[in-house]
C-alpha cells in the first residue's frame, strides 16, 4: 500500500561540509547526499518519483514526488508510485 508520509523530510547535517539526510519518525537513511546530488534529486522528483530510502528488514521504501514523500511495502516501481500519487491528488481535489 502506498501512503503519504507527512513526517518525512531531508535534514541539513554537517558543519564543514553540508549534506542532506532523509529521515522519518525514528528512521533515517544512513547515507547522506551532497548539495549537488540533493539539488539534482529535487529537480528529478518534480516529474518522476525518486526512491530516497529502502529499509530491508521491513521491506519499506520511501519515495519523493512533487515535493511530497510516500512510503510503500509492495515493491512498486516509479511508474506505479506516480500513477497512485497522481490518482490520490486528483481525489483530494474533488
Amino acid at each position: 500500500m502506498l501512503k503519504r508520509d507527512k513526517k518525512a523530510e531531508f535534514l541539513e547535517v554537517g558543519i564543514v561540509s553540508l549534506k542532506y539526510q532523509f529521515t522519518t519518525e525514528k528512521k533515517f537513511n544512513k547515507s547522506s547526499l551532497s548539495k549537488s546530488k540533493y539539488r539534482k534529486l529535487l529537480e528529478l522528483q518534480c516529474n518522476d518519483p525518486v526512491k530516497v530510502m529502502e529499509e530491508e528488514d521491513t521491506s519499506q521504501r520511501w519515495w519523493m514526488f512533487q515535493d511530497e514523500f510516500f512510503v510503500e511495502d509492495e515493491d512498486l516501481n516509479a511508474d506505479d508510485v506516480k500513477a497512485f500519487a497522481l490518482k490520490g491528488v486528483r481525489k483530494e481535489k474533488s
